[in-house]
């Protein structure tokens, strides 16, 4: 937008009319018409008293924040991305997205696009003067730090982590944690890496595998969610793979005999299935010493586990009996042997 076309958009707005702006200027009102139709440019002098009428500042008086659509971003993001798989030198592609983001410096979605676009390409192209490139992208990603939208705040916090790490600044790569909330898994994996890059082994161990058993309790509970609702929908196939699924990644992780039974009881309910359910009952009965066997693993080596008493395992024991003799889900078992075993151990 010109400084014509962005005069004339503020004063509709304000509901003036060329005259009264000119009167208001001390001006005349041709004089207002030609600047609108880009016929003259108002003397520098000026610039401020029109911008003050119009209640902008002289930057937007300028157009320096006007805004490219979203459909404009992103057809000159997929230009500049096609140019990263042709012969075009990287420099041309990075003069013309330099070039783009001067036009409209205050335009955050444009900013982070050629950065991301022109970082990919960097990693991908073997660059000559890779660092005067950097340089200028770092400055970008820098800027976008306070991005009024939180996803590119994310996306510049994580580029910088990474520009720095390969620079092997790690102190300066550690002041953009601070840009992700302490129970952001991408942080905590940040962390261990600058640890692990510090010589800080032991710590890094500790972050790497507390993590990793975090996110591998919270994979379990999204499949156990999913099986769930296979469950409700009666959609066998993928509940049965749900239930299989889960026992697997307790097999992966060490979790532990007990642990990888724990999630096929409930396919076996759901299709009372007797046989099936007195087999499963009697593994996680017999295999409750298990719970904590993860603390055994190699994967949890240098992860602080607070162990249990026997006391408390024969407790659990007992809560499991009572349950699968008690609750109401388990009425199809009353005349299997095994569950008849379990309901004598309550009443004695």
């Amino acid at each position: 937008m010109n400084l014509g076309n962005t005069i004339r958009k503020y004063r509709k707005e304000l509901g003036f009319t060329q005259e009264e702006m000119a009167s208001r200027l001390g001006v005349t009102t041709p004089a207002v018409n030609k600047w609108e139709n880009g016929n003259t440019l108002p003397d520098i002098s000026m610039l401020a008293p029109i911008a003050r009428l119009l209640g902008i500042t002289t930057d937007e008086l300028l157009a320096y924040k006007d805004e490219l659509t979203d459909e404009e971003i992103e057809v000159f993001a997929q230009d500049l991305s096609v140019k990263i798989n042709s012969d075009v030198p990287f420099e041309d592609m990075f003069n013309l997205a330099k070039e783009k983001v001067e036009k409209y410096p205050n335009c955050e979605k444009l900013k982070w696009k050629a950065a991301i676009t022109l970082h990919s390409a960097l990693i991908m192209k073997n660059v000559l003067d890779e660092d005067k490139y950097c340089d200028t992208i770092f400055l970008w990603y820098s800027q976008l730090i306070d991005a009024k939208d939180p996803f590119i705040r994310k996306i510049a916090a994580e580029s910088l982590f990474h520009l720095n790490m390969n620079k092997k600044e790690y102190e300066k790569a550690q002041e953009y944690l601070k840009y992700f909330s302490d129970e952001n898994p991408d942080k905590k994996l940040f962390n261990a890496q600058i640890l692990a890059k510090t010589g800080k082994d032991d710590e890094a161990y500790t972050a790497y595998e507390t993590l990793l058993f975090e996110q591998m309790s919270r994979l379990r509970m999204i499949v156990d969610a999913l099986h769930v609702f296979c469950l409700e929908k009666n959609d066998m196939k993928l509940a049965k793979r749900t239930s299989e699924l889960n026992c697997n990644i307790a097999k992966c992780f060490d979790l532990g005999v007990y642990q990888e039974n724990a999630f096929r009881i409930m396919l076996a309910v759901h299709e009372k299935d007797v046989e099936a359910t007195a087999e499963i009952m009697k593994q996680l009965i017999d295999s409750v010493d298990t719970i904590l066997d993860y603390a055994k693993s190699d994967f949890f080596s240098h992860v602080t586990i607070e162990d249990v008493s026997d006391e408390f395992t024969e407790n659990f024991r007992t809560k499991l009996i009572k349950r699968f003799v008690e609750e109401k889900r388990f009425d199809y078992m009353h005349e299997n042997e095994y569950w008849k075993s379990l309901a004598g151990r309550i009443s004695t």
